[in-house]
Formats: C-alpha cells, structure tokens, sequence
C-alpha cells in the first residue's frame, strides 16, 4: 500500500525512517512522527488521496492501465 502513496509523502517517509532507530519507541520518535504527518496531511497530495479514497477510483497520480 506504501507504493499506492504520493512521491511527495513516499519522501517525507523515507526521511523519517533515515531519522529513526531499531528500538522502543520513545518520545522523540513520536515526535518526530506526528511532525512528518501533520507536514504532509495539509499538502495538495493528501487532499487528492483523501479524495480520491471517499469517491472510490484511483488518485490522480496513480498509473492508467
């Protein structure tokens, strides 16, 4: 399901996952979670999934078959 996302948010995750340990999940990685989510949930990106979800069809950056 992660490949059906955006390439912006595919970004923001990769970053994310190059700042974080193995390990517990500790203050700082929650942190650092719920900052990428709220930087990526407002992008034009998230509006056209969020969108594209609710109306049932692919989104806009989604291969044509």
């Amino acid at each position: 399901m992660l490949l059906a996302g955006s390439l912006h948010t595919q970004r923001e995750i990769k970053l994310l996952f190059g700042q974080l340990d193995v390990g517990l999940i500790t203050d700082e990685v929650l942190k650092l979670t719920a900052k990428t989510i709220s930087r990526v949930h407002g992008t034009d990106e998230a509006k056209e999934g969020s969108t594209a979800f609710l109306a049932k069809r692919p989104a806009s950056w989604m291969p044509k078959d």
